[in-house]
């Protein structure tokens, strides 16, 4: 269905006589070529490594924050080429202003919350949540995740993430205190344990 779309955005562009596909094309092409490429593996490809941790402790306000450097998942994560692209979307929507480790890290939540019992069993279903009527992430609320137009640094740090890169330390929240309601902050400070803090985000479980 993507490589559809794309052959037919293509079409557009020489039928119109357009030298060049502008940034926004050409990164959400980028993104329907790596789930082409997803999908056309013939087998699925399995990284079979211990986890490396290496951390450092830190303290933020009066928490102590086990900052993560790097820790590996034991096998690739697998999605449908729709999850993929609302998991590249979302990303780009939270953390498109990150650094590639941040991006990494909301990825990071947003997997451990598929994986977890208490959440729903797709990306798509993690995404869209809502509790009590109200979203778990902002940028759907807001309308900015449907025009997110993944970049190219994004795909890659989500592709990493779901090759199995993770800094979160099983983070399944994470929120940006600078812009949160105090009350909101206030809930994950006192029923939440602060595990990571990176950029503009602290992370939670």
């Amino acid at each position: 269905m993507y490589k559809k779309y794309a052959v037919l955005l293509l079409l557009i562009n020489m039928i119109m006589g357009v030298a060049a596909i502008n940034l926004e094309e050409r990164n959400f092409l980028l993104a329907l070529s790596k789930i082409h490429e997803q999908e056309s593996k013939k087998e699925e490809v399995v990284i079979d490594i211990e986890k490396v941790i290496n951390t450092e402790e830190k303290i933020s306000g009066n928490q102590p924050v086990l900052e993560v450097l790097s820790i590996q998942r034991p096998e690739e994560i697998a999605l449908s080429p729709e999850d993929r692209m609302i998991l590249y979307k979302i990303v780009e929507a939270e953390a498109g202003a990150e650094d590639r480790k941040g991006k990494i890290l909301v990825a990071n939540v947003i997997l451990n919350r598929l994986e977890d019992d208490g959440f729903p069993d797709t990306i798509e279903e993690v995404v869209y949540q809502q509790e009590d009527g109200v979203t778990q992430f902002s940028p759907v609320a807001n309308g900015s995740f449907e025009k997110a137009v993944p970049k190219e640094n994004t795909i890659e740090a989500v592709d990493a993430a779901l090759a199995g890169e993770d800094y979160s330390e099983g983070a399944l929240y994470f929120a940006a205190r600078q812009y949160a309601d105090d009350s909101n902050m206030e809930w994950f400070d006192k029923a939440l344990t602060k595990v990571v803090e990176h950029g503009g985000h602290e992370f939670y479980r």
